[in-house]
């Protein structure tokens, strides 16, 4: 089944099925949210697939958060202290971004661009703690990725809600955002910086 929806869909009775009779497997849940962030990125890289399973009669940016409801179940229960490297796994499997906690992300594919509407889903699907643990990261997962200015203003600003959530160590807090206003100065109109400007 190569339909993203369709395969977010079946692995949301799976994974409703596994945590009443078999709660204690988080990894298989881990494992179907890899799969699924997989064919995501196929989707968000390979026109002729997104053409194929979206067609012309909507945006694959406007696409992915439809999953987004998906992953975030999947992941709901997985405790980031005991899962830090499988949730490195989904970010390793999309994108580049090394930083100084030792995630060191390698892309899957040399042609392969980063969409900045899956960087979006998966900053919001992410159990919160992780994304502190992990800012570093994923801000420069963020600042790499591709799309609209009113996209890239959105994930700015997820980001920076996840990390309100669960606040990252207090000597990290400058120097990510100083990173991050590089490319939010770049934002193409006032309501979108204001928006990012707003929650930072």
């Amino acid at each position: 089944m190569t339909d993203p929806l369709a395969c977010a869909y079946v692995r949301l009775y799976l994974a409703r099925a596994i945590k009443k009779h078999a709660p204690g497997r988080v990894d298989l849940l881990l494992d179907m949210a890899l799969e699924l962030v997989k064919l995501l990125h196929r989707l968000a890289t390979s026109p002729a697939y997104a053409k194929d399973v979206v067609g012309s009669q909507m945006e694959v940016e406007k696409y992915l958060p439809l999953i987004e409801p998906a992953l975030e179940y999947l992941l709901q229960d997985v405790r980031v202290s005991e899962h830090v490297k499988d949730l490195d796994a989904i970010i390793l499997c999309i994108s580049t971004a090394p930083d100084s906690t030792g995630l060191d992300v390698k892309d899957t594919s040399e042609n392969a661009k980063l969409s900045c509407a899956l960087v979006r889903v998966l900053v919001s699907a992410l159990p919160a703690e992780y994304i502190s643990r992990r800012a570093e990261a994923l801000c420069s997962v963020c600042k790499v990725a591709e799309g609209s200015s009113s996209v890239q203003a959105a994930t700015f600003r997820t980001l920076g809600e996840r990390l309100c959530e669960s606040k990252p160590s207090t000597e990290l807090c400058l120097p990510l955002m100083n990173s991050i206003w590089k490319n939010v100065r770049k934002l193409a109109t006032l309501d979108e910086y204001l928006s990012v400007a707003d929650i930072f």
